[in-house]
C-alpha cells in the first residue's frame, strides 16, 4: 500500500517537473526581418519639447533623428497567466504613431501551445487571446495606450509626429496627449532625475477584474544601442497600485521603415469589428 502511493507520488511529482520545465524553456527566437532597415530622412527635434523630453532624446538618438514611418520588432518574452508564469514569442507591426498589430505565441517545450493577436487600427482595438475574442471602449482605449508606450522602440515619433502634444509636469515628469477618437488621452512619461534617461511611462487603463481604470506602466529596464540609436531592449508592464510586473520582454531585432501594409490591413484581419456608418472612415 505505502510502496503504490509511494509510486504514484513519485509519478506526480515527475509530471510536474516535466511541466515545470516545459515553461523554464524559452521559445525559439524569430528569424531576422527579411527586408533590412531603410534610412530615413534625419529631421530636428519639434521646438515645444519639455526639458526633461528634449534631454533624453538628445542623449539617445540625437538632436537630428531620421524619421520613422513604420517598424517591425520581434522578440520573447514571460508572462503570468492565471499565476503561472509561460514563455511567449511576439512580433509587432507599426506605423509609428497610427496603426499595430502584434502577434504572440505561448510555447511549451519550444512548441506554440497558443496564439495571441492585438491591435490598434484604424481607431479599433481587439484583443484575442487563444478561443477569445475581446472588443469594445475597454480594449480600445487600451490598445491605444499599448501603441504609444510600443513607440519608445521607434522612438523619432516622440519628437516629429505633430499629432501629440507634450505637458511639462515638472524636471523628471512630462505628459504626453495623443489623439483619441473625438478627444485625446494621456500617458506620462517619467525620466531618472541624475541620468535623464526615461524609466517608465504609466497611465490610468481599463482590467478584467475592475470596472473603473487602475494604474499602469511599462518599465524601461535596459537600453542597447540599435542601428546607431540607444533603445530600450528589456521591459516590463505592471498593475495595479502595488505595481508587480505581470510580463517582461526583450526585443531581439527592430527593423525601421519597412513595408507593413499587408499586416496592417483590414482585409488580413476578419475577427476585427467593422465601424459603425456613422463614424468617419
Amino acid at each position: 500500500m505505502l510502496y503504490n502511493f509511494l509510486i504514484i507520488l513519485i509519478l506526480l511529482l515527475a509530471l510536474m517537473g516535466l511541466f515545470t520545465l516545459g515553461l523554464v524553456i524559452p521559445p525559439r527566437p524569430y528569424r531576422d526581418h527579411p527586408v533590412p532597415s531603410q534610412t530615413g530622412e534625419s529631421r530636428p527635434f519639434r521646438p515645444d519639447l519639455p526639458e526633461p523630453v528634449r534631454r533624453h532624446f538628445a542623449a539617445t538618438i540625437g538632436e537630428n533623428p531620421p524619421v520613422m514611418k513604420s517598424a517591425v520588432v520581434w522578440g520573447r518574452g514571460r508572462a503570468c497567466i492565471r499565476g503561472v508564469w509561460v514563455p511567449f514569442r511576439f512580433k509587432g507591426w507599426y506605423r509609428a504613431g497610427q496603426d499595430f498589430l502584434r502577434k504572440m505565441e505561448v510555447t511549451w517545450f519550444r512548441r506554440v501551445v497558443f496564439r495571441g493577436v492585438e491591435s490598434w487600427i484604424n481607431g479599433l482595438g481587439v484583443f484575442e487571446m487563444a478561443d477569445k475574442v475581446e472588443s469594445g471602449e475597454r480594449i480600445d482605449h487600451g490598445q491605444l495606450l499599448t501603441m504609444w508606450a510600443d513607440s519608445v522602440w521607434m522612438p523619432s515619433v516622440f519628437v516629429h509626429s505633430p499629432d501629440i502634444q507634450w505637458e511639462s509636469v515638472d524636471d523628471r515628469t512630462a505628459r504626453l496627449v495623443v489623439p483619441y477618437k473625438d478627444g485625446t488621452s494621456s500617458l506620462d512619461v517619467h525620466f531618472d532625475p541624475v541620468t535623464g534617461r526615461m524609466t517608465h511611462l504609466s497611465a490610468l487603463r481599463y482590467t478584467d477584474d475592475f470596472p473603473d481604470k487602475e494604474p499602469w506602466r511599462l518599465d524601461l529596464l535596459e537600453w542597447k544601442e540599435s542601428q546607431g540609436l540607444l533603445v530600450p531592449t528589456h521591459t516590463d508592464v505592471a498593475w495595479g497600485l502595488v505595481g508587480s510586473p505581470t510580463s517582461y520582454w526583450q526585443v531581439d531585432g527592430i527593423a525601421y521603415n519597412v513595408n507593413v501594409a499587408e499586416q496592417l490591413s483590414e482585409r488580413s484581419q476578419p475577427f476585427r469589428r467593422k465601424k459603425p456608418k456613422s463614424e468617419p472612415a
